[in-house]
């Protein structure tokens, strides 16, 4: 976590330290995510003078002459959308600091006061619209079948001791029931057909005159249905081979009348490749022996038997991310790993324009949450960020790759965030309060950012 550092020269008199420099490094973070902050507005003066220094600091270093003596040193610290921090620093605490002219070190612990977004202008005519709310149940996911139905994924207390799917139209639960054993999320296939995943089983929800839950095949669905992407005319499937335990996989197209598959175009993660096919020269001889066994009755690489087994839970492992999206009759496929929005002819799946993108760039700084979400109805499709908790979406122009049209959300920490027919719909609950948590929709045309 980088260190903001400034330098406080002070001079005071006593029988301990004359004509002393003190050295002060904060450390600026969320108090609630611990998240670094960029920057803030000090005070700072000696407790028995009026004397002080206001500036914005970054990296600045700063000078303070010819005070008082004085055993306090006051700091009045600001951030745009944090509560205001003042402290009092004693300075009989750094005896052995100050004498050694050792640097002091202090963190700053902001709070924030839930108005204002840092970095962020929003202008909304009004705030985003309960979907769902109730005082006893909290949503914990949810999946929208159109503008007036939706299932909602409920609990009291907590997700893992009981749950229930409700069907919601109208404005009103129009039935629900409760899940049949521990339940984990709400998914749904490429045909929109929606599925309640649980610690044991997985369950088909379908709505005809009430909510209904139908026993699938977990294994069945994961190999011949998630897999599959889009479809056109009802005739071209798109679907790929992605494995999150594999740093490289494949998209894929094939028609309803034949079995002849046509790749699309393939996606290696080449640096995460390279150190996950490593992991087998520092494995020790008993797992060496075992990737040797499973290599001879597999036919898998005992490499990839190693990465996958023990370097996929590593800290360094990141599983790969480089969606394809059906947009009209092109697929618009985002090569990250070689930096390209690809167009490809959805009929051929011959790449007709290759665009350099950026935005996947420097995370860290950017806040990218490595998630393109696509509008389903308008097809438009969405760059997430988030920074210590202020969520924005940033329209993808697929003819060039470049972002536009900001927008922030109103509320902050933010869940499940749903892009459907220009209205963004999201699960929010007000920081340390009792409110269980609600669905909201926030209409894209209220907002814009800057």
């Amino acid at each position: 976590m980088r260190i903001l550092f400034v330098f406080i020269f002070l001079t005071f008199y006593n029988t301990l330290f004359s004509q002393e420099e003190m050295l002060v490094s904060f450390e600026l973070i969320d108090d609630a995510t611990k998240v670094e902050l960029e920057s803030c507005k000090l005070n700072i003066k000696l407790a028995d003078e009026q004397k002080k220094l206001s500036n914005y600091y970054s990296k600045d270093t700063i000078t303070l002459n010819k005070f008082s003596s004085s055993d306090e040193l006051i700091i009045d610290a600001r951030i745009n959308g944090y509560n205001p921090l003042k402290i009092t620093i004693d300075l009989a605490n750094y005896k052995r600091e100050l004498k050694k002219q050792r640097v002091i070190q202090l963190t700053l612990a902001f709070e924030y006061d839930g108005q204002d977004v840092i970095g962020v202008d929003i202008n909304a005519s009004q705030k985003p619209t309960v979907v769902f709310s109730s005082d006893t149940i909290s949503v914990s996911d949810f999946r929208i079948i159109d503008e007036n139905n939706l299932i909602l994924l409920t609990y009291p207390k907590r997700l893992q001791k009981s749950s229930e799917v409700v069907w919601f139209q109208n404005g009103e639960v129009k039935s629900r029931l409760d899940s049949p054993s521990e339940a984990i999320e709400l998914i749904h296939d490429y045909m929109k057909n929606i599925y309640l995943r649980t610690k044991e089983e997985t369950y088909r929800v379908t709505t005809n005159q009430y909510l209904q839950l139908h026993l699938i095949n977990t294994r069945d669905l994961e190999n011949n249905v998630l897999p599959i992407i889009d479809t056109l005319e009802n005739e071209y499937v798109y679907f790929s081979n992605y494995n999150k335990w594999y740093p490289a996989f494949d998209y894929f197209m094939v028609t309803r009348t034949d079995t002849q598959y046509t790749k699309v175009r393939h996606l290696e993660d080449k640096e995460m490749m390279e150190q996950y096919r490593a992991e087998y020269k520092w494995a020790d001889v008993r797992t060496k022996l075992w990737a040797w066994d499973m290599e001879a009755e597999s036919g898998i690489d005992r490499e990839i038997w190693v990465g996958a087994n023990v370097f996929t839970n590593s800290i360094y492992y990141e599983k790969p991310y480089s969606p394809m999206f059906l947009v009209n009759e092109e697929l618009i496929l985002f090569d990250l790993y070689n930096d390209l929005l690809c167009r490809i002819d959805a009929y051929n799946c011959e790449v007709f324009d290759s665009i350099p993108v950026e935005f996947h760039k420097n995370r860290r700084k950017t806040n990218w949450e490595r998630e393109i979400i696509q509008d389903p109805i308008t097809k438009k499709l969405y760059a997430l960020y988030d920074h210590v908790g202020n969520t924005t979406l940033k329209e993808i122009n697929p003819e060039t790759g470049e972002l536009s049209n900001e927008i922030p959300l109103f509320y902050r920490y933010t869940e499940h965030v749903t892009v459907y027919d220009n209205k963004v719909y999201y699960i929010y609950r007000p920081f340390e309060s009792m409110q269980k948590k609600y669905l909201y929709v926030q209409d894209m045309d209220l907002v814009s950012g800057g």
